[in-house]
């Protein structure tokens, strides 16, 4: 029993300590201008690859395999697949990126669109994060879903229920885009073996 009184009591402090962190956090990301908010509101992260030694072709062709491998499910779709712009669009969902906890449970997925436009030598990716998927269930076992822009609510303005929740959910969100870059560019820089 004195343990339960304990963890009840320091959770708060945790908690609070999180949030501290996850504040400084974003404010680093938003003064290092690690990302901008488009006309439409998509908040997006850009890196310009080069690969000398590839073709747009190759390019584009790899770009194309990793949306393959990593755009399978029934929710993610490509929009565009241009071979003679070497553009490929395409739309996913970040499954479960943050989840809090309280009166009750709040779960976070983030739909995402991920760019590749291919030239010579050289891809720009951009990975623009869109909207929330809010799911909240009571402990009762009612539950809500709730779609909404990310840069229409906390961090990036005041409003919104689970400010916590939002700005743990973009900081994850911001660094599954950064990792989808980083995986994609591994894919792009990948010589085609010969069998």
């Amino acid at each position: 029993m004195k343990i339960l009184l304990l963890i009840i009591l320091f959770l708060p402090f945790a908690s609070s300590s999180q949030s501290v962190k996850n504040q400084k956090e974003f404010k680093a990301l938003q003064s290092s201008g690690a990302y901008t908010i488009d006309n439409n509101g998509g908040i997006s992260i850009t890196r310009i690859i080069e690969v000398d030694s590839a073709s747009k072709d190759d390019l584009f062709n790899r770009a194309q395999e990793y949306f393959t491998y990593n755009y399978g499910d029934g929710e993610s779709v490509i929009q565009i697949n241009d071979r003679e712009t070497g553009r490929i669009v395409g739309k996913g969902i970040y499954r479960e990126i943050a989840s809090t906890a309280g009166l009750y449970m709040v779960l976070i997925d983030t739909w995402h669109i991920l760019k590749i436009e291919a030239k010579d030598g050289r891809a720009r990716v951009t990975v623009t994060l869109t909207e929330f998927i809010e799911d909240m269930t009571a402990y009762g076992g009612d539950s809500s879903d709730d779609t909404f822009m990310i840069s229409k609510y906390y961090p990036f303005t005041e409003k919104g229920v689970n400010k916590g929740a939002y700005l743990k959910a973009f900081l994850a969100s911001y660094g599954i885009a950064i990792k989808t870059i980083e995986n994609l560019e591994g894919d792009l820089r990948a010589a085609s073996k010969d069998w």
